[in-house]
């Protein structure tokens, strides 16, 4: 039996012969005086050498993959109370919406800019939704979209119609007036509003009914000509979405893995996907922050179900597809909005070193929307780069050309690997 190394594209060729001493008159350095030179071809004879050759054995190696998915996005929201509503200076608008919630998930905001420059926050090109759905013929729920940012407590629009908020003043027999609402103090229950008939003297509606966005209060008194106060302290809702793509991980969706196979071929490994996988969907994480997650353990390890097989003779990886990583790198805020504004920039995936092994890609910033025309080509490429990690245990830059091929030092690396992480 012949006994190869496990280096994969390690060559190998078989010489027998009945003559003693024939067989160290064999070399593969070419122009050797006295000597037979063996060639990568496949012949089976050679001219000056009394036996036969085999054909040219490549080690080839398998590289056992486990693909998991996270959970379909749920929650990816903040929720709360609208406490204030800041009017244009025109008084034609709503631009700032302030909340009960703290929004600055530690990415350059409104108020808190990165040196140099100026930050948009999460939710840049976001969504704000104010108020309760409701049935015709009352004001509902109004959604605005494509956000300016936000700052801590509160989400601005400056373009266009602002941010819309829509109210109907009624009270019988009295004619019902509507329009929309630019200011809002909740400490002191007043609505600023406007409206194309105006309000009049608007004491008749004293008692009746202010409907805002389908929330209803009870008019106190008018304070002519553009204020309502109200008597119930009836809370605004809110509900904030950023410009995530929530359906990316739709039907616990793996990486797309359609480059590894070839990309591998040049380093003379094969990946195959035949491992038991009883434990493929790990919970939904909008952000994860690797190693450093308190929850990594249930979103990661407990999920790695092949992990206790890798070995030197058993080559195993795992790929788990993620949302986002941490708030500072997942590209919200990821446009330039203002002049001199700084986009964020973005993770796509993560290998774990720290002997941990297994990668992660997340899908949410590999779209078109977030700067990759060729999202599917970026994601297959990001799925060959972190195996480039998973296998080398390097952490060298670059990996790959950035279309799905290793560079010439991860080929090398890959084909001198012992064994994958960890």
């Amino acid at each position: 039996m012949l006994r190869v190394c496990a280096q994969p594209g390690n060559n190998y060729r078989v010489a027998a012969t009945c003559c003693a001493g024939e067989l160290g008159r064999l070399t593969v350095t070419n122009g050797v005086p006295g000597l037979v030179y063996v060639s990568a071809g496949n012949e089976g004879t050679l001219e000056g050498f009394q036996g036969r050759l085999s054909e040219m054995v490549t080690v080839w190696r398998r590289l056992h993959v486990e693909l998991d998915s996270m959970q379909d996005v749920a929650q990816n929201h903040i929720a709360g109370q609208v406490v204030r509503i800041i009017r244009s200076a025109d008084f034609s608008r709503a631009v700032r919406v302030v909340v009960n919630r703290n929004l600055d998930d530690g990415s350059p905001n409104l108020d808190h800019p990165p040196f140099g420059g100026l930050g948009n926050g999460r939710f840049e090109l976001g969504t704000i939704r104010v108020g309760v759905a409701s049935p015709p013929p009352g004001p509902s729920q109004t959604e605005t979209r494509w956000l300016d940012g936000n700052g801590e407590r509160y989400v601005q629009k400056n373009l266009g119609a602002g941010i819309e908020i829509p109210f109907r003043l009624s009270k019988a027999p009295h004619p019902d007036l509507q329009g929309k609402v630019v200011g809002y103090e909740k400490a002191n229950r007043l609505f600023t509003v406007i409206s194309p008939t105006g309000l009049g003297n608007g004491q008749q509606y004293k008692g009746g009914t202010l409907n805002v966005a389908g929330v209803k209060f009870v008019v106190r008194r008018i304070h002519h000509p553009l204020s309502i106060e109200v008597e119930d302290d009836v809370p605004l809702p809110f509900v904030l979405q950023d410009d995530d793509d929530n359906t990316v991980l739709a039907n616990q969706r793996t990486p797309d893995v359609g480059e590894l196979a070839p990309a591998l071929a040049e380093a003379f490994v094969a990946p195959v996907y035949d491992l038991a996988n009883p434990n493929p969907v790990a919970p939904f994480r909008a952000n994860i922050m690797g190693v450093f997650d308190p929850d990594f353990g249930q979103l990661f390890l407990q999920r790695w179900d092949s992990r206790g097989l890798n070995a030197n003779d058993y080559w195993v990886a795992y790929v788990q597809s993620g949302f986002q990583y941490e708030t500072m790198a997942d590209n919200d805020p990821g446009l330039v909005l203002l002049a001199g504004s700084t986009a964020e920039g973005a993770v796509l995936g993560t290998t774990l070193m720290l002997g941990l092994g297994g990668c992660m890609v997340y899908l949410e910033v590999i779209r078109p929307a977030e700067g990759f025309p060729a999202a599917a080509e970026k994601e297959r490429d990001t799925v060959v780069h972190e195996i480039g990690h998973v296998i080398t245990g390097s952490g060298q830059e670059p990996v790959t050309w950035g279309n799905g091929r290793y560079r010439p030092d991860y080929l090398r690396m890959i084909r001198q690997a012992v064994r994958p992480l960890p």
